[in-house]
């Protein structure tokens, strides 16, 4: 188990993401397994519009990443998303707080760039 202290703006970034409501359903469902935008909207009840917005912001402040991409026969596009978080805790003492996070360990070689299906 990697554990990490988060500083900085880092933690106020991962705070304000837990807190909003499609950002934590998003981090949550892609903790065990990756999933594409559309399986992610599917399961979760988020407009699909509302999933890439927040997949770009979550993308952008390194929350999540692209695990794999693959091309349909009829050339459609699907990018797959995994969370790097497995597990975070917020501590709150006097006048400030502090967040240690668990990695989430994804073996490189799973990580393929590109693959057909």
């Amino acid at each position: 188990m990697t554990t990490m202290l988060i500083l900085g703006k880092a933690k106020s970034v991962l705070v304000k993401a837990m807190a909003d409501n499609y950002s934590s359903k998003i981090i949550f469902s892609i903790i065990s397994e990756p999933l594409t935008i559309e399986e992610i909207c599917h399961e979760q009840h988020i407009p699909v519009s509302t999933c890439y917005r927040k997949i770009r912001y979550l993308e952008s402040n390194g929350i999540v990443r692209k695990f794999d991409t693959s091309i349909s026969k009829e050339g459609r596009k699907f990018v797959r998303y995994i969370s790097i978080l497995k597990n975070a805790t917020v501590n709150f003492g006097s006048m400030r707080f502090d967040v240690d996070v668990e990695s989430n360990k994804v073996p490189l070689e799973a990580i393929s760039p590109l693959v057909l299906r």
